[in-house]
This record gives C-alpha cells, sequence and structure tokens, in this order.
C-alpha cells in the first residue's frame, strides 16, 4: 500500500514585507512584480516505510542542469517539467 502526496510552492511571494509609505496616503497597499513561480513535488512512501525520491515538476519546456546541483547518491530526486507548471 502506497499513500503519494502533492504540494504546490508558489516562489517570489514573501510572507513578510516592510511596506513604505508617507503618512499622508490612508490606505497603503504592497505592490509585487508579478515574478511568481509555481512548483509542484510529489512524495510517496509506502505501509512498510519505503520512500520514494521527490518528483519536482517546474513550468519549461525543456530541463535545466541547474536543478540538479544538489542532488547526490545519498538524496536522489527526479524532474520533470510541463509547459503550465
Amino acid at each position: 500500500m502506497w499513500n503519494i502526496d502533492e504540494k504546490g510552492f508558489l516562489l517570489g511571494k514573501a510572507l513578510k514585507a516592510h511596506l513604505i509609505y508617507t503618512r499622508a496616503r490612508r490606505n497603503p497597499s504592497l505592490v509585487q512584480d508579478g515574478e511568481r513561480k509555481f512548483v509542484t513535488v510529489l512524495e510517496g512512501v509506502s505501509a512498510a516505510g519505503v520512500l520514494l525520491p521527490p518528483l519536482i515538476i517546474d513550468k519549461g519546456a525543456a530541463h535545466w542542469l541547474g536543478w540538479h546541483a544538489y542532488v547526490t547518491e545519498d538524496e536522489p530526486a527526479y524532474f520533470a517539467y510541463s509547459p503550465k507548471g
């Protein structure tokens, strides 16, 4: 028996931000630059405790070698891409 879970991460959106504004402005707003990226991670574990390496899905048209920079044989991971992310 296996359990697979999917988790999405929104990159480029900060949880905390400093807002600088003048006192004359009554309703200040936080401005985002619109550079956001969504990454999906799939993880799997069996009832016997066997872990599958994570599958990381990123938006793109091809693999980028930088994705594999921190992957080792001790901690493997798989990468995939899709046009919509």
